[in-house]
């Protein structure tokens, strides 16, 4: 009987030690999960871009009609070339280098006095009058897609007689994140 216990004690108490540590290593991992939110791991990679034009836009209003039909169109379109989804969005700014190196910055017509209209594919449309830095389409692009765009820019004031020298830039981020600004 004294060797059956000498067998019993000793192996129940590496049982209770086994089951011990293995409890409190669970605890501490489920801990470290549960309240480690701050490590975002991506792997992949991002690379988007912009076919059909040069992102250069203008509009020269001296010639144009009287009614509000003339536009400048532009098609291009835009291509997920990464692993991952993006986060994308266009913006159209002013380009005073343009108008430096044209030398006509006294002709140059008012942001305000410019309408847009941005369409897809799948025809969601946005319009709007242009300011400077202004984002003119926003939308998410999974890998390996593209989206096809057709930009149009036309004067609003028939009154107004001159020049517009634009840009367009393409910002792109990962899926989950956020822009800053």
């Amino acid at each position: 009987m004294r060797k059956f216990l000498w067998i019993i004690i000793p192996t129940l108490l590496v049982v209770i030690c086994f089951f011990s540590i293995i409890g409190t290593s669970l605890a501490i991992y489920q801990y470290d999960k549960k309240g480690d939110t701050n490590n975002v791991v991506t792997s992949g990679t991002l690379e988007a871009i912009v076919e059909g034009f040069d992102n250069k836009l203008s509009l020269d209003t001296t010639n144009q009609p009287d009614n509000n039909n003339y536009a400048n169109t532009y098609m291009f379109t835009i291509k997920n070339l990464g692993t991952l989804p993006l986060k994308y969005r266009i913006i159209v700014e002013d380009d005073d280098q343009i108008y430096s190196k044209d030398n006509c910055l006294n002709s140059k017509i008012s942001l305000n006095s410019i309408a847009y209209s941005i369409e897809t594919e799948d025809s969601k449309k946005t319009e709007g009058i242009l300011e400077n830095n202004i984002i003119i389409e926003q939308s998410i692009l999974e890998s390996m897609k593209e989206e096809k765009y057709i930009l149009k820019i036309w004067n609003i004031d028939n009154n107004t007689q001159g020049h517009f020298h634009g840009k367009m830039k393409l910002e792109y981020i990962a899926e989950s994140s956020s822009f800053t600004n």
